[in-house]
């Protein structure tokens, strides 16, 4: 396991896992992924990158867009709360669905200690 891959554990055995899915078919299908690895319970919001709020709505970097080429296209941010132990399997679908990991325009994810974690409901 490399320096980048390792997952610690939280004061719960759980972790905090971000990732940013740049296509709409990659969503589909990493969600899919994650309802057979049973979890259910994560979160999507759209977002905006910096390149493409400054290109569009900053007077000062309008002529600039070109420079943020790479920040166009639909974003969708995915988070959960996961068990420590889980992490790594949930890296390895991210690629399966999105491409090696370092390609442009593909995803990107890492996660973070959870101190504690509650659950109602």
């Amino acid at each position: 396991m490399s320096e980048g891959d390792r997952s610690s554990s939280g004061a719960d055995g759980r972790r905090l896992l971000f990732c940013i899915v740049k296509e709409h078919r990659h969503l589909d299908m990493l969600l899919a992924g994650m309802v057979e690895m049973g979890i259910a319970d994560a979160s999507v919001m759209p977002v905006e990158s910096m390149g493409q709020i400054l290109s569009t709505d900053v007077p000062i970097f309008a002529g600039l867009g070109s420079l943020f080429a790479a920040s166009s296209g639909e974003r969708y941010l995915v988070f959960c709360s996961v068990p420590s132990e889980d992490v790594i399997e949930i890296y390895a679908l991210i690629e399966d669905v999105c491409g090696p990991w370092g390609r442009v325009q593909s995803a990107v994810a890492w996660s973070i200690d959870i101190a504690s974690f509650r659950g109602v409901g």
